[in-house]
């Protein structure tokens, strides 16, 4: 991803042009494959007694489905004009703009935190990112993160083009 965020002219352009050119989600998730599969493991593991972050949560497809379906969650992003193209869509739908390494959110507050495609796109401040999200995670609660499996080669790339 950092390669392409290079490409575009940082994570902001990027992602500012990925949700700027696509449709607000439906909330239909596939509950036997990749995000559904494991949100919904996390999900029912989680008990959730409290709401439900998703972090990262592009154009809402996980977020609308678990907040059609009774889950208390609220949808995080970076990208505000992704934001409001969900709540065009559904104004119920509990939204915050904001960077995941600088919550805005009290301590220990989400019963669990789901987040796909989030932590190995950053390009700095994962280790932030992580403190962050472990801040407002109530004890127990329950993170379920999806991590590319380059997300070491992204990091040895950008060491090689520091050192040149």
């Amino acid at each position: 991803m950092r390669i392409s965020y290079r490409a575009h002219g940082g994570a902001l352009d990027y992602w500012q042009r990925r949700w700027d050119g696509v449709e607000v989600d439906s909330g239909a998730i596939n509950l036997d494959r990749y995000p559904g599969l494991y949100a919904e493991r996390a999900i029912k593991a989680s008990r959730p007694d409290g709401p439900v972050l998703e972090a990262g949560c592009g154009a809402g497809r996980v977020l609308r489905h678990y907040h059609e379906g009774g889950v208390e969650i609220i949808g995080l992003d970076f990208i505000a004009s992704v934001l409001a193209a969900i709540h065009r869509e559904d104004a119920s739908i509990p939204l915050a703009a904001g960077d995941i390494t600088k919550l805005t959110f009290p301590d220990e507050i989400f019963s669990a935190v789901l987040a796909f495609g989030l932590y190995h796109g950053l390009e700095h401040g994962l280790q932030e990112a992580m403190a962050e999200t472990r801040r407002v995670m109530k004890q127990g609660a329950l993170l379920c993160a999806s991590m590319r499996l380059d997300n070491f080669q992204n990091h040895m790339t950008d060491r090689m083009a520091e050192k040149s």
